[in-house]
């Protein structure tokens, strides 16, 4: 999963997608531009994004193994 960071350009913040270093975008909207308050709201919508994400994940793989195939009874 994703990890973000803050950093500063000019006057302005941005959020930067810690693998690709590249501006974070929340739908198509780069997270750049942004008061330093502004953008510190946005890493943290990220990060619950991702901690939800994670969680969905972690969920999911213990759904599947406990998820046990079904063998017809002899009779």
């Amino acid at each position: 999963m994703a990890h973000h960071s803050m950093q500063i350009e000019d006057d302005t913040w941005s959020v930067i997608d810690e693998e690709t270093q590249i501006v974070a975008n929340i739908d198509g909207v780069e997270l750049s531009g942004m008061p330093r308050h502004e953008a510190s709201q946005m890493l943290k919508i990220l990060d619950a994004i991702d901690s939800i994400r994670r969680s969905a994940t972690c969920a999911s793989h213990e759904l599947t193994k406990s998820r046990k195939p079904r063998t017809r009874p002899r009779g």
